[in-house]
């Protein structure tokens, strides 16, 4: 009855020596299917690539080995010089198709490097940013688009402007803030050739004199 218990318990251990192994395997497996291979790369793009102080850019980078996507991998987002700007996350996780997005928030004008690196690698990709000064007062952010942005001068063509006034933390601007609209300049077109013709039409009034 004795040698038939050891024999139990040596089958028992058998099997979870067994066990332990194949987990050990398959966590082995598992590694190696997530490790980087050397011959990736990454590919960084900015939008826009040309911004002004406290404007934004959208950074993507894209992590792939021939021409594939590969997912599960940390990408470190770093700027240099480090004063450039700061992220909206500095470490993100590639999707499935292999690409990490982030913010990048210009604090000084001059030439934005941007690094993107792929974590437990020596692979990396970058791409600049061109930064420079805000022209506008107070603190604050307006976005403006005119739709369609050429008219003619014949006193019927018309264009649909879109003011977004955004407050300093990028949030929508209250619905009572005002907002004061200066036209660039208003002409007579003597020639009637829909256009300004210098030397020949008479200008009116000009906002920036």
């Amino acid at each position: 009855m004795k040698k038939h218990n050891a024999s139990h318990c040596a089958a028992i251990a058998i099997t979870v020596i067994s066990f332990a192994i194949l987990v050990m395997v398959g966590c082995s497996s598992k590694s190696v299917l997530e490790e980087t291979p050397e011959s990736a790369t990454v590919t960084v793009t900015a939008s826009p690539s040309s911004i002004d102080t406290s404007s934004t850019s959208i950074i993507e980078a894209r992590v792939t080995d021939g021409g594939v996507g590969l997912p599960g991998r940390e990408v470190t987002f770093s700027v240099d010089p480090s004063n450039a700007g700061e992220f909206g996350d500095t470490v993100v996780t590639t999707d499935a198709d292999g690409f990490a997005a982030t913010v990048f928030i210009a604090g000084t004008t001059g030439t934005a490097d941007i690094s993107a690196a792929v974590n437990g690698t020596s692979i990396t990709g970058s791409v600049g940013i061109t930064v420079t000064e805000n022209q506008q007062t107070g603190s604050g952010n307006i976005e403006i688009t005119v739709s369609p942005g050429l008219l003619l001068a014949n006193g019927s063509d018309t264009s649909v402007v879109t003011i977004t006034v955004r407050d300093d933390t990028y949030q929508p601007a209250p619905d009572s803030t005002l907002v004061k609209i200066t036209a660039g300049e208003k002409f007579v077109d003597i020639d009637e050739n829909g256009y300004w013709s210098e030397g020949i039409d008479s200008l009116v009034f000009d906002a920036n004199g």
